[in-house]
């Protein structure tokens, strides 16, 4: 699941940076990479792509045990909650789509 976010969002490139300010290769806001880190590892490490896509497995298989599903995972990632999916502009003026988003990770979970 890790791998097809990880597609979905940088195609491996881990130097792209967002327009809303997330980077790495998962893209990662601060905000979410600091409640991430310290909730996996105890404390805010650097973002490493190792450390990234650890903390990222951990999280994943944390929504899945709580009975979310794969797509649930991808809502979750794209705009930290599941459920009914979401277009607009957010406050920085970048465009999203959730839905178009959460397909592009189960189309990429499917090719594996």
């Amino acid at each position: 699941m890790v791998a097809a976010i990880e597609y979905a969002e940088t195609q491996g490139n881990c130097s792209l940076k967002g327009r809303s300010g997330e980077k790495g290769c998962l893209q990662y806001l601060a905000s979410t990479w600091a409640a991430h880190s310290k909730e996996i590892l105890g404390e805010v490490r650097d973002m490493s792509p190792e450390v990234e896509r650890y903390v990222a497995v951990k999280m994943v298989q944390k929504w899945l045990d709580q009975g979310y599903t794969m797509r649930d995972v991808a809502q979750i990632w794209n705009s930290g909650r599941a459920g009914k999916c979401r277009k607009g502009t957010n406050r920085l003026g970048v465009e999203y789509d959730s839905c178009a988003y959460e397909e592009r990770v189960l189309a990429q979970l499917n090719k594996r």
